[in-house]
């Protein structure tokens, strides 16, 4: 059984005769007939019955009529969708990012891009989540590309740098640091400090400057996103160290910026070396690589 006797099969089932529905698929009669005794002899039942000069489905015909239809359908949406993938004005963009770029860098990129004419046709779905959970999902094709820190051992995959952010210290308001304009990591080593997981790629970044610095950190507790952190860092509970971006935004909060041992942190778009992506997800690539903010 294939695609061709299916439409045979409902070009008949549609005309019921067998001349009628020959000339509608340009066929020749015998040979749609060879095809219909063969769908017929594969199935083991009949599917048409005469009726004077016509033909017309049998009760067996009838119900695999509703089949056919179905699977026709289901193999013409098939064809939309793959031609709509491979038109880099249509398709989707399947993205995931963490949380340091959601407040201000994913919505505008989005926007700027949605605003192309040329790629107004192109749906995208977002995701938040820490860089090594992106990451595993990036792997398992659940995304096109990934807004993340990068991982030294993920060597099936290409990190391209997007993204620069100083790092600061957050006080809470009238801590004694709060007056500085300037603060050295040694000079945090007496306070209470809250960390990133270590699923977080920032945790990496304060690892290697406490190291640096000669510091065994206070923690007082180590959470994921850098809006838990603010709101701990609000309620004295420690200070602690994240990258310079809008998504801290609290009148209750101070941003001092770490001026030693200075660092900046770069965050990357990752992508599975040699995958073959759609041209939607390449035009959008494209874009961003031409708005990095680098």
């Amino acid at each position: 059984m294939d695609i061709k006797q299916l439409i045979y099969f409902n070009t008949l089932a549609k005309y019921e005769h067998y001349t009628k529905s020959a000339e509608e698929l340009q066929i020749s009669q015998p040979t749609l007939s060879r095809s219909i005794s063969k769908l017929e002899h594969e199935i083991g039942a009949y599917l048409f019955e005469k009726q004077g000069r016509n033909v017309v489905l049998t009760k067996y015909g009838i119900l695999f009529q509703k089949r056919v239809n179905n699977a026709l359908i289901e193999l013409e949406a098939g064809k939309k969708e793959i031609k709509d993938s491979i038109n880099c004005n249509k398709g989707h963009v399947s993205l995931g990012f963490i949380s340091a770029v959601g407040t201000y860098f994913i919505p505008r990129l989005i926007s700027s891009f949605k605003a192309q004419r040329q790629y107004a046709d192109i749906s995208l779905s977002c995701s938040e989540g820490n860089t090594s959970d992106l990451l595993k999902s990036l792997k398992e094709e659940q995304y096109d590309i990934v807004i993340c820190s990068k991982k030294n051992h993920e060597l099936n995959l290409n990190f391209t740098p997007i993204l620069a952010q100083h790092i600061m210290v957050l006080v809470p308001r009238g801590h004694p640091l709060s007056e500085k304009t300037g603060v050295v990591l040694n000079e945090t080593a007496s306070y209470p400090f809250i960390l990133h997981t270590h699923t977080s790629g920032m945790r990496a970044i304060t690892d290697y400057l406490f190291e640096k610095a000669k510091i065994a950190p206070i923690i007082s507790c180590e959470v994921e996103e850098d809006r838990t952190i603010a709101g701990l860092v609000e309620v004295n509970l420690g200070i602690a160290l994240v990258s310079d971006s809008p998504n801290i935004d609290n009148p209750n909060i101070t941003k001092i910026p770490l001026i030693e041992p200075r660092c900046i942190r770069y965050l990357y778009m990752a992508t599975v070396k040699n995958r073959c992506i759609s041209p939607a997800a390449r035009a959008f690539k494209s874009f961003m690589l031409k708005n990095q903010k680098i």
